[in-house]
This record gives structure tokens, C-alpha cells and sequence, in this order.
């Protein structure tokens, strides 16, 4: 058994070396440009557009990745105080960001196999209130993947406006649209990142264009009709991001590599479930596991530390709790208090990793 000094920490991130980003600060000191869609942040969306395929303008970078969905929220012009519907099973912000826009979030559950808002409850909510929904956000759990056509199809069908939070999202699993913008963070928990930032993405030239005005108080050649805010990237998290983006074939190697060895490791279906095709076409930043019958505490380990990373569910934060009633969202409080994030960073050993699943592994017996 490998023994343990200190505990593993969950999460330890890791950015590009100074070296590495040496040349970018030479460059940026060259310029004396250092924010305001400068030309390190234009080479890194550009970068970026090339490896999704897409074309001039289709990526917006922002200065995170709640400031992106505050921005998709405010381009599509949506009727202060309506509703805008999304999980409660997601990261505190998702929910933030629709407040801070001036509408009001309205809590959905999920489905239990790949925690993703269960669209036949959508569906009856429209049905009950459509007049009142001005949009929905879908969120990708963990960087679990899409259905973007369905999605495409189903915002058509209800004429209703569609984001997805793909915040922890591979930008290898994005599947650009033209109907439906996606956000992804930057933030250095994440696999590519540049310390703080976000990414919007859409193939509607149109809508990046208002989005990076709104990103800049909304100042646009016609002079400033709406109300925006300072969400700019700097020159330098742009830089920190081209670096990242040199490197991000290694970086998905070794995450992948993560994924398989925790997927192998702890296989036992009838204790322990993974997101859909972690460890098998999929990997991120995070390794997720459920637990099938028992609830998983993070306290239960001494030698490595775990992580709720969306604590228990929006609705029971004191923010939203007295407006929402806890029977309303059976999935989401089955799987807060059955799922833990184990250890996943870029340098964690294989050694550590059979560690930790032999550690789980017992606490599940």
C-alpha cells in the first residue's frame, strides 16, 4: 500500500511555466496593449476558431465563464423579470448569472443517469407557464456532452431561446451552432485554461458581435443603446491561454489517462456509476463518481481529499431556499449526498490513483 505523508489534494492546478509564457509578456510589452480585444486575445479566438472549424468572429473571449452566460443572457434581449428555467443541479453560478441579468431562475430537476435537465419536466413547464419563459439553460455536467441537434430542434419547435453552460466542457467535445450559444470557463480548474476567463461560442456572427460590444459597456459604432459591462479579456490571460493551447494535445493525453485508470479501477457498476463515456471517450478535469447505494461523505477519508463541487443542489443554498420546495427535486438531492469528486490534477501517479480506488473501494463495502 503507498503510504501517505500528506493528504492528495482534490485538485491542484497547474498553468503554463513562465518560460513558457515569457515571449507573450515580451510581446505584450512590445505593443503596450493590454486589453480592449487586443492582439493576443484576437490570435487566441482565432486560434481557437480554427481548431472548432468555425469562422471569423464565431468565438467571443470573456473575462470568465459566469461573465459569458451574463452576456448570452443580455444579447438576446430577454424581458426583465421573466424566467429563465435550468437545473438546480449545477455550480452556483449558472443560477447567478440569470439574476445578475435582472430575470428570475426557475429550478428544474434532472435525470438520474446523466444528471441533465429532464426535458418532459421542461416540457410540462412551458406547457404551465410559456408566456412567462424567456429562455432555458442546459448544463453540461462535469463536460458531459450535448445533443446539440436535439437541443437545435427543441428551441425551434417551443420558439424558445437555448444556452448551454458547457463550462467544463472539452472544447474537443463542442459542437458549434448557430441557434444555440455555449460558454465554456477558462478558470485554472478547468483542462484548458489561462487562471481566469471564458469562452462564448456560436456560428451567428450577429450575436458575438453584440456580445463583444455588450463585453465593452456596449459601445458600438451606433454609440451605446445597451446596457453592458466590463467583460473584457486581458492580453495577458490571453496569453497565459495561447500556451495553454500549444499544449493541449499532452494535456488531454494525460487527463484521458486519468479517466481510464479511475474507469478500470473502479468498475464495480453495482457500487459505483460514472458520468456517460467518462474514462471511455471522454475525460475532464474533474473525476466524478456516484455511489449506487450508500452516501458519500467527504470527510469518510483520511488520506486524500474529496470534493462536492456543486455542494447540494441551487435550491437548497439560502439564496433560492425559500422559494423552492426541497420535494420538488428528488434526483438532485439523491445524487448530492451520493457523488464525490476524487483527486485529478496533471501530475497525480497512477500509484495514487490505485490508492485512492482501493480507499473508496472499502468505504463502499
Amino acid at each position: 500500500m503507498l503510504s501517505m505523508d500528506k493528504k492528495i489534494p482534490v485538485c491542484k492546478p497547474k498553468l503554463p511555466l513562465a518560460k513558457e509564457i515569457f515571449p507573450y509578456l515580451e510581446r505584450i510589452d512590445s505593443n503596450r496593449f493590454y486589453s480592449n480585444f487586443g492582439p493576443i486575445v484576437k490570435e487566441f479566438e482565432v486560434e481557437l476558431e480554427q481548431r472548432l472549424g468555425l469562422h471569423n468572429n464565431n468565438i467571443l473571449t470573456t473575462s470568465n465563464g459566469t461573465s459569458s452566460l451574463e452576456l448570452c443572457l443580455k444579447t438576446f434581449n430577454l424581458e426583465k423579470n421573466s424566467v429563465v428555467l435550468c437545473p438546480s443541479w449545477t455550480f452556483i453560478a449558472t443560477a447567478q448569472s440569470i439574476l445578475n441579468v435582472g430575470l428570475k431562475p426557475l429550478f428544474i430537476d434532472v435525470n438520474f443517469n446523466d444528471w441533465c435537465l429532464d426535458m418532459e419536466k421542461v416540457n410540462a413547464q412551458i406547457s404551465e407557464m410559456k408566456e412567462n419563459i424567456s429562455a432555458i439553460i442546459i448544463v453540461s455536467p462535469f463536460g458531459t456532452k450535448i445533443d446539440i441537434n436535439i437541443l437545435e430542434n427543441f428551441s425551434i419547435e417551443k420558439n424558445i431561446k437555448i444556452i448551454i453552460d458547457a463550462a467544463a466542457m472539452s472544447i474537443d467535445d463542442i459542437e458549434p451552432s448557430k441557434i444555440i450559444p455555449q460558454t465554456v470557463s477558462l478558470h485554472a480548474t478547468k483542462l484548458l485554461n489561462c487562471a481566469e476567463g471564458g469562452l462564448i461560442i456560436s456560428e451567428d456572427d450577429n450575436f458575438i458581435v453584440e456580445a463583444r460590444s455588450l463585453s465593452n459597456f456596449g459601445i458600438s459604432s451606433n454609440g451605446i443603446k445597451e446596457n453592458g459591462n466590463n467583460f473584457k479579456m486581458s492580453e495577458y490571460h490571453a496569453a497565459i491561454g495561447l500556451c495553454a493551447l500549444k499544449k493541449w494535445t499532452e494535456t488531454s493525453e494525460f487527463f484521458f489517462s486519468i479517466a481510464k485508470h479511475y474507469k478500470k479501477n473502479l468498475s464495480d457498476e453495482k457500487k459505483i456509476r460514472f458520468l456517460p463515456d467518462y474514462g471511455v471517450t471522454r475525460f475532464n478535469s474533474f473525476c466524478i463518481i456516484q455511489s449506487i447505494e450508500k452516501p458519500l461523505l467527504t470527510h469518510n477519508f483520511n488520506n486524500f481529499e474529496t470534493k462536492k463541487w456543486w455542494r447540494e443542489g441551487c435550491h437548497r443554498e439560502p439564496l433560492f431556499s425559500s422559494k423552492f420546495s426541497d420535494s420538488n427535486f428528488p434526483i438532485t438531492n439523491k445524487i448530492s449526498s451520493h457523488y464525490l469528486g476524487l483527486p485529478c490534477f496533471s501530475d497525480l501517479k497512477v500509484s495514487e490513483i490505485d490508492f485512492i480506488c482501493e480507499d473508496v473501494l472499502k468505504k463502499l463495502k
